[in-house]
């Protein structure tokens, strides 16, 4: 009994207390309350809708960007592959153009060094025939002409000793040596006072006339024969000048080979200078279009 009359009692609290809630309910103030509730949450429905259409929107916008990104990538890829191919034929022309200049440089080269080296050939061969000519032969012709000229003596006066020793050194050609003419028959110098005379011939007084007949008178037929030394002290013994000849000609040509052999040195080492110096402008030549296609 006394459970269900405290059953009773809660009932009838719950009832006074939904009673008191509805009249609550019933006030106008609560009645506008609950109709400002209501269309606040009417306005957050809208907003969220709102943010529903806009979030809509935006993920259109990710989809339109990301097709648009697509297509940029592909664009860049048509770029690089164009720029690629662009560079290999760049490459490949650069290629051929060093190519044909390297060619016509090797060709120049070649040609330079066939000219350079026959050229040097024929200064060795005429620097080696001239070392082999015989030493002081110019000077002693030189020398046999001016005292031929001086004694008055002409070539087909020489005596056969010095024929035989300008021809005696074996292995040598005869040198031709310039010839003199001699003076012909009744042929005399003439002093300076004379040639005047001559050419004065009609002032002059008669002790002059007098001298000039007996200067005529004591040459005879006024002739004068050239006279010659009667001895030959001049020349040198045919051994000892042989020796001597001998002895500066073969000096002549160790100096002449060892200055030959110098020459081809410097040569031989100009030539592998010039041939390293190329390789290196090739090399250099060649990595211009490869760092020109890094660059771009």
């Amino acid at each position: 009994m006394e459970n269900s009359a405290s059953s009773d009692e809660a009932i009838a609290a719950d009832k006074a207390r939904i009673d008191e809630l509805k009249a609550k309910l019933d006030d106008p103030e609560a009645k506008k309350v609950s109709d400002r509730f209501d269309s606040l949450k009417k306005e957050m429905d809208a907003l969220r809708a709102e943010g529903d259409k806009a979030y809509q929107e935006r993920n259109k916008l990710f989809d339109e960007r990301r097709a648009l990104e697509k297509q940029m990538d592909e664009l860049y890829g048509k770029k690089r592959a164009s720029a690629q191919a662009y560079n290999e034929a760049k490459d490949a022309y650069y290629a051929k153009v060093q190519a044909i200049r390297q060619a016509r440089q090797e060709k120049f080269k070649a040609e330079k060094a066939k000219e350079d080296a026959a050229r040097r050939d024929e200064e060795i061969a005429q620097m080696r025939e001239d070392a082999k000519v015989p030493a002081y032969t110019s000077e002693i012709e030189d020398c046999k002409l001016l005292i031929n000229y001086l004694t008055g003596k002409s070539e087909d006066t020489q005596t056969t000793a010095e024929k035989k020793a300008g021809s005696g050194i074996a292995g040598v050609k005869e040198l031709e040596v310039r010839k003199v003419e001699a003076d012909f028959a009744g042929m005399r110098l003439k002093k300076k006072d004379e040639e005047l005379e001559g050419f004065f011939g009609g002032s002059g007084k008669g002790k002059k006339k007098g001298g000039r007949k007996g200067q005529a008178s004591a040459n005879g037929s006024g002739t004068a024969t050239p006279t010659t030394p009667s001895n030959d002290a001049v020349n040198l013994p045919l051994g000892m000048r042989a020796a001597t000849t001998a002895a500066q000609t073969q000096k002549e040509i160790e100096r002449v080979e060892k200055l030959v052999a110098k020459m081809q040195k410097k040569n031989g080492d100009a030539g592998a200078d010039a041939d390293a110096e190329g390789d290196k402008d090739a090399e250099e030549k060649k990595d211009e279009p490869a760092a020109a296609a890094t660059e771009a």
